[in-house]
């Protein structure tokens, strides 16, 4: 094979996988709150991976409260009430974790988490989204 061919495939690889990030991973200032309202029976009702690599509605739900900051400040009475009763996977020290679905990255064999850190008032000091 010739080099340039090898070069133009190596970059198109390339390019290939920076989209797919770049889809995956969609930055809260990116993120339109304008439209997003919590809908706790689309959080209830799916942990299944989608067709084509798309996010679940659960994964969507989780992408909106950490983007648009609808848990910060709570008490940890009120996440439990809109989120259901904590799945504790990652068992971490003063957090609460819940499945969100597959990993959104290129070998989707992990799990991310919506993972909610609480202070010592029991109120909700950050939220992130992890993979474990």
């Amino acid at each position: 094979m010739r080099r340039p061919l090898r070069l133009a495939i190596a970059l198109g690889g390339v390019l290939l996988l920076v989209a797919f990030v770049a889809r995956a991973s969609l930055p809260a200032g990116d993120y339109d709150c304008s439209g997003f309202s919590f809908d706790r029976e689309a959080w209830a009702s799916d942990e299944e991976a989608l067709p084509g690599g798309e996010a679940t509605l659960r994964q969507r739900q989780a992408d909106g409260l950490l983007a648009c900051g609808g848990l910060q400040g709570k008490p940890r009475a009120d996440v439990l009430d809109m989120l259901g009763p904590a799945e504790d996977v990652l068992k971490r020290p003063g957090a609460s974790t819940w499945v969100t679905g597959p990993a959104r990255n290129l070998i989707a064999i992990d799990r991310e988490h919506l993972v909610v850190q609480f202070d010592g008032a029991e109120r909700v000091a950050s939220v992130r989204i992890v993979t474990e």
